[in-house]
């Protein structure tokens, strides 16, 4: 009798979460997720600073430093489950989500889920392949280099809108996803300029 009364008590918990996050407003507010440092993110940070301008309310997901250490499949556990609580429960729903690839494992999954479960849109930025950084430390004929790229192909297709660096990396991205990629190329802030003679030397 008491388990019973606990799966329903846990059942009728969870629908009331999954009621909130979809019935929440998101409009004029953009959540932003890089899983490393945000330091050495200068394109996001630019994403971060436009946003702002436009008017939109803007949070931020990510690391302060390197991520942990552990053993890979413990790691992508920990993100995983440390993604989903801050995402769902410490930041507010978002209209839009805009996601940093790579690393897209685990980050591109628990994107999609948040944005399923919040009816939130998905922005992927691609700015590299995780599957070719992955092949120069396994091998390019390493198993998990073909799971990398599958899993990239699958999980973007459900991504609202999809951005890149680069005109060929659009030509590979329609090509491989068909699906239609916009390409944001990379663009310095006002507040950086060239270097004269004396900083140069400082």
């Amino acid at each position: 009798m008491l388990g019973v009364f606990l799966i329903s008590l846990t059942t009728f918990l969870i629908l009331l979460l999954l009621l909130r996050w979809r019935c929440e407003r998101g409009e004029g507010r953009v959540l932003v997720v890089v899983l490393g440092d945000m330091g050495r993110s200068p394109r996001m940070q630019y994403h971060c600073l436009s946003l702002l301008k436009a008017g939109y309310s803007v949070e931020f997901v990510g690391y302060g430093g390197q991520p942990s250490t552990l053993k890979y499949f413990l790691k992508v556990t920990f993100q995983t489950c440390s993604l989903l609580w801050v995402m769902l429960q410490r930041a507010q729903k978002s209209s839009n989500v805009i996601l940093q690839v790579p690393p897209s494992i685990p980050t591109l999954f628990v994107c999609v889920l948040v944005c399923c479960l919040r009816n939130s849109r998905l922005i992927v930025d691609f700015h590299n392949y995780g599957h070719t950084l992955l092949a120069l430390t396994l091998g390019s004929r390493h198993p998990l280099v073909g799971i990398s790229r599958r899993y990239d192909e699958v999980l973007s297709r459900f991504a609202h809108s999809i951005i890149c660096v680069s005109v060929a990396m659009k030509r590979d991205l329609d090509e491989r996803l068909g699906v239609s990629v916009t390409v944001f190329h990379d663009r310095p802030p006002r507040r950086f300029k060239r270097a004269d003679l004396y900083q140069k030397h400082k």
